[in-house]
């Protein structure tokens, strides 16, 4: 990643998130401007359940707010980054198997605004300092995702996703919407879910190719990320946990834009999580989830580091039956 922090992205049921909503133009962070094509903790509870037949519409609200204070060669950074985004990701489920898996394609759409401060000193005496806000729409994300479960316990899930760059960016501005550049990402997860206990965990594993930014002629690493959670049922509609992300980037970045070398970049976030499952028509339909998460990052590298929220609303069109999709009832969401 070189330059900057962070970025947004869609996601499904159990959401897929992608690219980059937020980057700043500064040299010393990995990947280019410093946020990679996945946005960490896209995926939490209830990853790998496998979605019910039919139409669904997930609206993602993102929040981030990051610091980053480092000191090379005698020159101090200091940058200050904040952004809100909200994504909407339209999918369908369906009901034909492919390989025995339920398959379920979307496509997501938003925007939102981003706000770099960015302050050069050295010896203490100012060198430069700039602030700049962006706003506008995101780049079009693109996913399909195959659900395998048993009805039971065990649920595993394979995705693909990557994005078109339309969103609002330059190689000129502080901060970013779109990404600048293309990226591909595939993956898998798995859900265990204990009917008696109420007991749900996820996990899901990803790794990110992204292709050459030609307008800077700058080429990101790949990526790799892992997404986990734990809740528990307190309720029949009401669950509870712990959400937590690793972002790793596997490879160095390159081409002849790239003016700071390997540059790999690396990030930790955890935090609570809290789902809730009610219904918005009275025959049951459309079937909706709200979960609530929030991060505190650390491990940080080559990044901005602070604190992440996500707020996720999905309603899901062709199933009346709350059992089937409350993630304390342990079927399908």
């Amino acid at each position: 990643m070189k330059n900057n922090v962070k970025k947004i992205t869609a996601l499904t049921v159990n959401f897929l998130v992608l690219g980059s909503l937020t980057l700043i133009n500064t040299s010393s962070y990995a990947d280019e401007n410093g946020g990679g094509f996945w946005l960490p903790g896209s995926y939490a509870s209830g990853s790998a359940l496998p979605p019910t037949p039919g139409f669904a519409l997930t609206t993602l609200y993102y929040n981030y707010k990051g610091t980053s204070n480092t000191t090379s060669n005698g020159v101090n950074t200091k940058i200050n980054a904040t952004a809100q985004d909200i994504l909407l990701q339209p999918s369908y489920a369906f009901e034909t198997k492919i390989l025995g898996a339920t398959p379920s394609i979307g496509i997501g759409i938003g925007g939102g605004s981003a706000f770099t401060g960015l302050n050069y000193l050295y010896g203490g005496q100012p060198m430069y300092s700039g602030n700049q806000t962006t706003k506008g729409a995101s780049d079009l994300y693109l996913n399909t995702n195959l659900y395998w479960t048993d009805s039971d316990q065990n649920h595993v899930m394979a995705y693909i996703t990557g994005n078109v760059p339309t969103g609002n960016y330059s190689k000129n501005n502080l901060a970013n919407i779109g990404m600048g550049h293309a990226a591909i990402d595939g993956g898998g997860g798995y859900t265990y879910t204990n009917r008696q206990t109420l007991i749900e965990a996820s996990a899901v594993l990803g790794v990110t190719n992204n292709f050459k930014n030609t307008t800077t002629n700058y080429k990101s690493g790949i990526d790799s990320h892992l997404d986990f959670a734990v809740s528990k049922g307190i309720t029949r509609e009401l669950s509870a946990g712990i959400a937590g992300y690793v972002y790793y980037q596997l490879t160095a970045d390159g081409g002849s834009g790239n003016t700071v070398g390997p540059n790999k970049g690396r990030v930790l976030g955890l935090g609570p999580e809290v789902g809730y499952l009610f219904t918005l028509g009275g025959n049951g339909i459309p079937m909706t989830y709200l979960n609530v998460r929030g991060y505190k990052e650390s491990w940080v590298e080559n990044r901005i580091g602070g604190y992440a929220m996500f707020a996720v609303l999905t309603l899901r069109w062709g199933e009346n039956n709350i059992s089937k999709f409350s993630p304390n009832n342990l079927t399908t969401r």
